[in-house]
């Protein structure tokens, strides 16, 4: 239901947060609160980097941010994911 509001209530988003003023996480946050869209955070689902540590284990869902596909197939390597790739 959060993302049907979302894509119902984005242009009133770009409008009012500014969609260039924010990172995406950021500009979804606000969005998501402007729009009333209870946020419920679940820290295993993603791993973000902090400087260059990040954590690439079979805990998380999914790792945030890598600028090149070489680094992000790395750390899910290091995570047990085995690719053809």
């Amino acid at each position: 239901a959060g993302m049907e509001e979302y894509d119902a209530g984005f242009d009133r988003c770009v409008q009012a947060v500014g969609h260039g003023n924010h990172s995406a996480g950021r500009f979804l946050d606000k969005c998501l609160r402007l729009l009333g869209v209870g946020v419920a955070e679940e820290p295993r689902f993603l791993s973000i980097a902090v400087g260059e540590t990040r954590a690439c284990d079979t805990v998380h869902a999914a790792f945030y941010p890598f600028r090149n596909w070489t680094s992000y197939l790395g750390c899910l390597c290091q995570s047990g994911l085995r690719s053809t790739r």
